[in-house]
């Protein structure tokens, strides 16, 4: 017998065939109706599932770009304003002129000037016009030679310049009767002496430059008022 013969046979087997449920086209299509049913169900839960993650992932999003671009507000007082620092001087005080040496200015009273703390009284308290005399604080006193000098009527009359200070036109003890000569075109000859000099205070209508020449160079600077009763 051939192959295919004993194929055949093999197939044509009663034993081989299965018997049929009634019901069995019903059953075939019921059983395809709920597997499309689960199919749908799968595919709603799918869908919501996968909304509830981007409005989770959205939510998460928008509080980091929030805290990325604008960090919560913490509570800030004010700041606290540093405080003002006490007042500073600002007179220069190595120029003498228009009207006085840092702050030591013509026409103040003895009080005010000795509260400055920048001067002292001389060992020879008075001139010979009464008027009292002092020297700064700091100073090597020489009895009866006044750095400055008080009137009872007209307060400081007279402040001697120190050595480094200079007038604002830059004349200083050391210049030349030159320099003094340009800058002070008006000064004269005045007070009696040999070598003394005076001129008008530029800014200052009211002062003298008392100038003290030796040798020509300029050895001495005073600012006095014009009006005063101290000496003649």
């Amino acid at each position: 017998m051939s192959l295919d013969q004993e194929l055949r046979r093999l197939f044509d087997d009663e034993r081989l065939e299965l018997p049929v449920r009634p019901d069995a086209e019903h059953a075939v299509l019921r059983g395809a109706k709920r597997r499309r049913t689960r199919r749908r169900a799968l595919a709603a839960g799918g869908a919501a599932v996968a909304v509830v993650a981007a409005l989770a992932g959205g939510i998460v999003l928008t509080d980091l770009g929030r805290t990325a671009s604008a960090p919560p507000a913490t509570d800030r007082s004010d700041p606290v304003p540093t405080p003002a620092p006490g007042r500073i001087d600002t007179v220069p005080h190595d120029v003498i002129g228009p009207h006085g040496l840092g702050r030591l200015s013509l026409g103040m009273t003895e009080a005010d000037a000795v509260a400055t703390g920048l001067i002292k009284a001389n060992s020879k308290e008075k001139s010979e016009d009464g008027c009292r005399g002092y020297n700064y604080a700091d100073e090597t006193v020489r009895h009866g030679y006044y750095s400055l000098l008080f009137s009872d009527k007209h307060g400081l009359v007279r402040l001697e310049a120190r050595r480094g200070t200079k007038t604002p036109e830059g004349i200083r003890i050391g210049s030349s009767v030159r320099d003094v000569e340009r800058v002070y075109t008006a000064s004269k000859m005045w007070h009696g002496a040999v070598g003394e000099r005076i001129t008008d205070v530029p800014g200052n209508p009211d002062a003298n430059y008392w100038l003290i020449v030796r040798d020509d160079v300029l050895t001495e600077v005073r600012l006095e008022l014009k009006e005063q009763d101290c000496y003649r």
